[in-house]
């Protein structure tokens, strides 16, 4: 067995002291099958839960947690993670004094290989959260008392008792098993739970639903009803009578919970029960006076029915039914629900189901889905008017159900040409189609933005040697085996994948080089803008910025006084070409540097900024050069975190660049690994040998970190199905 699984006497020895319901030579049989499951999948090479959790824990711990930390965590129905899931959180909050919440019900532990008690995380705590906390004391007052939430506010008072009177048997025979708790209290008023009687044991549920269909109409359950059964055999059992006309969620009115006695493994083991009747005196001369004797080995699976149970009676909030097909494993429960006066008995019959039955409007059941009150949509600009629409059908709220945040002028989503106005137009056209009390308004032009934050003006860069420009700013930066260039917080950006490929070979390898696409959504202390209007696909078109400098009174007699007159036909790029733009400067929160290569096609706009007095100009020499390269520390590269950004947007190449930089070798690897594998991706089918040799060195660099099911995907690719297999197994 692996270092992080139970050895034989550590399983034993654990067994013994948590009084377990097997015998010894039992649980030597469990040992040995878990042993045999082992060896199983490892021939097969397969995992499951256990082995994920035991992997994330290895790395966790001999690796370090790389992402955010967090103060507090809270985790509702706890009750449904083992004590392995639990502790993983200790990796990512070290407040171990405040930072945890809790929230569950034991009683409802019915996940699989699942046996939780509040008591265990407390436990946990002292073992693995507080364990390296040298200066904590396992006193009791280390881990704060378990908090019972006694009002029950959805639920009312008969089906409480009801529910408690399950778990009451629980604490009898499996004290160990749940945390003992106060029972819960209501003060909402309701029916006792009903035991439907049913004369033919076969058609219970006919009774109910047989004639629901007649004339058309439907009367059955309606948008807050169920039918609850044990399971997906139960299910397909009587779905063809009912279960296309009822659906299942959380909570619901009412609940008929249907043969779940009748299903149970413990078959005629129920009568156990009666037993513990008679401990406290509740079997009188009329019930069974011969039953079995409780035993933890044969009785092993009451603990779990008994939470399904409780689950079951505790999904209704107002009317619960209970029908059984198979009266003599049903009795023993019912005696003893009736014994204690918490439940009333109804013949089954036409009236008794009619009266069941509740009638739902269409309206009612739409908003039985998953209806949103609220939606709120960041970097709205980015979707089209068609995919904004699809939100009218999980929010109603029309009136104050919607935010949508972003910026118009940051559209450079191909296809998508967006406006706020064009949201309003759409909402009057089909999200309010209905209410006709809404009129529609004119939009409002936006203010323009504002910021408190002082700092120097862009800088136009003019260079004398046009095609030496990024040569000058970066050209010298490695003299004397220091790097003096661009910082963690300053990026090159360029208008495209073409522009970023020509000045790569220059600079890319030791400066952050990214299209205005790749940068959406980042921002920079320091942005040098290069080469967008000499890349530009409007070309000399730029010069229409002429004609709205004249219609303002900017253009004075040095100024060209001849210009292309604006044209929607010939200058309808210039839209798409000013958002880019206005991305690109928005991307700094410091200095902003605009360079160009070719003087003429930038110049219309440098005079328009020159004419506002929006910018500086400065001649590109060395000094200048020199003042703009920020020297950062390796740690000032990790901490930006960009190629953790980047690598997660595949942008491999410049991820690979920042783990560079920021001196850590794993991820500077595993970056460039899965760069030449997505290079070879490209040209696989077109250049066989060149898709070798990407997918050969991206193998071997997967296997010097570790990385081995990569690398052995790279080797199945090369054929060498040998090497792969030994990595894996």
């Amino acid at each position: 067995m692996q270092r992080w699984k139970l050895s034989y006497v550590g399983y034993r020895l654990l067994a013994e002291s948590r009084s377990s319901t097997l015998t010894k030579e039992k649980r030597e049989n469990v040992y040995r099958l878990c042993q045999d499951y082992e060896k199983l999948k490892t021939q097969r090479g397969e995992f499951d839960l256990g082995d994920l959790l035991n992997d994330i824990h290895h790395r966790l711990k001999n690796r370090n947690y790389e992402g955010d930390k967090m103060d507090l965590v809270y985790i509702d129905e706890v009750q449904d993670l083992s004590m392995r899931q639990i502790s993983l959180f200790k990796y990512i909050c070290e407040n171990v004094d405040e930072g945890f919440i809790f929230a569950g019900d034991t009683t409802q532990t019915i996940a699989r290989g699942i046996d939780f008690r509040f008591q265990d995380i407390r436990s946990l705590f002292y073992k693995e959260f507080l364990s390296t906390k040298t200066s904590h004391k396992c006193e009791k007052g280390l881990v704060n008392e378990i908090f019972q939430l006694k009002q029950n506010f959805r639920t009312h008072a008969a089906v409480l008792d009801l529910a408690q009177s399950v778990i009451d048997v629980i604490y009898h025979y499996f004290i160990h098993s749940v945390d003992k708790l106060e029972p819960e209290i209501s003060l909402i008023s309701g029916e006792a739970p009903v035991l439907l009687e049913c004369d033919s044991d076969e058609n219970a549920i006919m009774t109910i639903f047989g004639d629901t269909g007649t004339s058309g109409n439907f009367f059955g359950f309606g948008a807050d009803q169920v039918i609850l059964v044990r399971d997906d055999c139960a299910k397909t059992e009587i779905c063809e009578s009912v279960g296309k006309m009822h659906l299942c969620s959380l909570y619901w009115s009412d609940v008929l919970l249907y043969n779940f006695f009748g299903t149970s493994p413990l078959n005629d083991q129920w009568r156990v029960i009666y037993e513990y009747m008679k401990k406290y005196g509740w079997l009188n001369e009329k019930l069974p006076q011969s039953f079995p004797t409780f035993s933890e080995e044969r009785h092993n699976v009451l603990c779990s029915e008994l939470k399904q149970l409780y689950v079951a009676i505790t999904r209704t909030r107002q009317r619960l039914w209970i029908c059984e097909n198979k009266k003599e494993l049903s009795k023993p429960m019912f005696d003893y629900w009736k014994m204690k006066g918490l439940v009333q008995i109804r013949k089954l019959d036409s009236s008794v189901a009619q009266s069941m039955w509740v009638a739902s409007t269409p309206q009612e059941w739409r908003e039985r889905g998953d209806k949103m009150d609220l939606v709120y949509i960041d970097e709205v600009q980015d979707l089209s008017m068609r995919q904004i629409s699809l939100f009218k059908y999980i929010c109603e709220n029309v009136d104050e159900g919607f935010i949508f945040a972003g910026d118009t002028t940051q559209t450079i989503a191909r296809g998508i040409d967006f406006r706020f106005q064009d949201i309003r137009s759409l909402f009057y056209k089909e999200f309010l189609s209905t209410k006709t009390s809404h009129k529609c308004e004119k939009a409002d032009k936006l203010e323009p933005e504002i910021s408190h934050i002082s700092g120097e003006a862009p800088i136009l860069l003019e260079c004398d040697s046009e095609e030496n420009a990024i040569m000058t700013i970066f050209g010298d930066t490695e003299t004397s085996g220091n790097f003096f260039g661009f910082g963690a917080d300053q990026v090159i950006l360029v208008r495209d994948d073409c522009a970023k490929t020509e000045i790569y070979e220059s600079v890319g390898k030791n400066e952050l080089l990214l299209t205005i696409l790749e940068c959406k959504g980042l921002e920079f202390q320091d942005v040098l803008l290069y080469n967008f209007f000499g890349t530009s696909p409007l070309n000399d078109q730029w010069r229409v910025i002429y004609e709205y400098m004249k219609k303002h009174g900017w253009l004075n007699e040095k100024l060209p006084q001849s210009f292309p007159t604006f044209s929607e036909e010939r200058h309808n790029v210039l839209c798409s070409e000013l958002k880019q733009l206005y991305v690109a400067i928005t991307r700094t929160r410091q200095r902003l540097w605009i360079c160009e290569n070719k003087k003429e096609l930038s110049k219309p706009m440098f005079d328009y900024w020159k004419m506002k007095g929006l910018v500086q100009i400065r001649k590109l020499d060395s000094s200048v050069a020199q003042s703009m390269w920020v020297a950062s520390t390796p740690q000032e590269w990790w901490e930006r975190a960009y190629g953790f950004q980047l690598f997660y947007e595949n942008n491999f190449v410049m991820a690979t660049l920042c783990f560079e930089r920021a001196g850590d070798i794993t991820w500077e690897k595993l970056a460039k690994a899965f760069g030449l594998r997505a290079s070879a991706d490209q040209i696989r089918g077109t250049n066989h040998e060149s898709f070798l040799g990407y997918v050969r060195e991206a193998a071997g660099i997967f296997d010097s970190i570790r990385k081995f099911e990569s690398a052995a995907s790279c080797y199945c690719d090369l054929g060498e199905f040998e090497i792969a297999g030994n990595l894996l197994f």
